[in-house]
């Protein structure tokens, strides 16, 4: 082969980036170490051997993220129950999922706070319909990619595809033929599988918008969430949609829940349902916010759409970010390590401008931060060294929160209290010298509060 053949032979083949190496699924399940021996044997590990990572559609420190729900620990995915140390135990053998949650941890441990919330599960009625939500249905064919989620729901017959948008997700459900086919939305849902790991809203509203959108408000963790969903390509012939409450119809087209408990709740939520041919595709737009639910109305006409479009745009926002650090040198598994730590690292903490429910004044608002002793001196001098306009909104958003609330956080949460992490490490980012004390605070201040501007 002449060196002319080999230029062109290199030149047709995919170039690598980081983007294509980043594996999603590396820390969703335990290191696969060989077995101990000699002193290794009597090691004790202080930390469990799993990244507690999820697969899941999320965009760069993106405030939504989307993903299959198992009620694993502590994301809501995986087989896997509570574990502080060692080998984690596993719930069950086969990953089993309800349906797909939004709002996930990423590599975290016990911090009380799971969310997962807005459950959209696909049904049929040949497989029991509504009566069968909350079933865990076993999936295969898993796929991922930053931005970007599919499985299959075999026992449905159902292929699920997930991406996400700056204030929400895209579902995509292909069905096969069904007299009714349906998509239930879950606006109660909360939390993971695990002893004192579930979260019970404490009020909502919901309301049917017309035959193919609805909108909620459910308070969860102190917060009101607001939730506006519109489904497309289900129902034109005989659809119908309505809300539900313990897997009924319900009737009417608002419904309200005031001062909820444990011992008086009731799951619910509206569905859509419509006759499908095989292969029919159906998208579930999704959009939150947390000041009101004109501004979600406002994220679900503004995303991109349709589902390609969304995806799009979630894989473009990816391919900016990982492409400002290029790599040589190493195995391919070196390199895919190295470039699913960075895409790992770059998903928290959540960008939330001009959402902060706290605080009534548009500005930087960063949640997730879990926890600032973790993360002060590892991870976010890279985010201010590869994206320093981030690094100045998450800087500005920590002192808004040290001013409205009288303390420099130790982690923060999307929820309501100052219990965050009591009596643990804090303060761990203070300037020492007086003159570059008081320089950074003044110029920070000027910019995240309007007093000081």
């Amino acid at each position: 082969m002449t060196s002319g053949h080999r230029e062109a032979e290199r030149s047709s083949a995919p170039r690598e980036t980081l983007f294509s190496l980043v594996d999603p699924f590396i820390g969703t399940e335990p290191t696969d170490l060989p077995p101990l021996t000699g002193p290794a044997a009597a090691w004790f590990w202080p930390k469990p051997q799993i990244g507690n990572t999820h697969p899941g559609a999320c965009l760069p420190l993106g405030m939504v993220s989307v993903m299959p729900f198992t009620g694993g620990y502590p994301t809501g995915y995986g087989r896997h129950g509570k574990s502080l140390q060692g080998r984690p135990i596993a719930m069950f053998d086969e990953l089993e999922v309800s349906g797909f949650t939004h709002f996930q941890q990423s590599g975290v441990g016990a911090i009380r706070k799971y969310y997962n919330y807005c459950r959209v599960t696909p049904l049929l009625a040949e497989a029991g319909g509504l009566p069968a939500l909350g079933t865990y249905w076993q999936v295969d064919d898993e796929q991922a990619s930053p931005g970007f989620y599919r499985c299959r729901l075999p026992t449905l017959g159902v292929l699920a595809e997930l991406t996400v948008t700056p204030r929400g997700a895209v579902h995509r459900y292909t069905f096969p033929a069904s007299a009714a086919a349906l998509l239930a939305i879950d606006f109660s849902h909360g939390g993971i599988a695990i002893e004192d790991g579930r979260t019970l809203p404490l009020r909502s509203e919901l309301r049917l918008l017309d035959g193919h959108s609805a909108e909620a408000c459910v308070t969860m963790e102190g917060l009101p969430i607001r939730m506006a969903v519109a489904v497309s390509g289900l129902g034109a012939a005989g659809g119908s949609a309505s809300l539900w409450e313990a897997g009924e119809l319900l009737d009417g087209r608002e419904r309200a829940y005031d001062s909820i408990r444990d011992s008086t709740y009731r799951p619910f939520g509206v569905v859509f349902t419509g006759p499908t041919v095989a292969g029919q595709q159906v998208e579930l737009e999704v959009a939150f916010s947390l000041r009101s639910r004109e501004r979600a109305r406002r994220h679900l006409a503004s995303a991109p759409k349709p589902f390609p479009a969304a995806r799009r745009a979630a894989g473009e926002a990816w391919q900016n970010l990982l492409g400002r650090i290029e790599v040589d040198g190493g195995t391919a598994s070196q390199r895919r390590t190295f470039a699913t730590a960075l895409y790992h690292s770059l998903i928290k903490p959540s960008e939330a401008r001009d959402e902060s429910p706290f605080w009534p004044w548009d500005g930087p608002f960063y949640f997730d931060f879990a926890t600032l002793w973790d993360m002060y001196k590892t991870q976010l001098p890279l985010l201010l060294t590869l994206c320093p306009d981030a690094g100045a909104d998450i800087v500005n958003s920590l002192l808004t929160v040290f001013e409205m609330e009288g303390n420099f956080p130790i982690g923060y949460r999307l929820a309501r209290g100052y219990d965050r992490f009591a009596h643990q490490a804090s303060g761990l980012v203070h300037v020492d010298h007086p003159h570059a004390r008081s320089g950074v605070r003044r110029l920070l201040y000027r910019n995240c509060c309007p007093r000081h501007r």
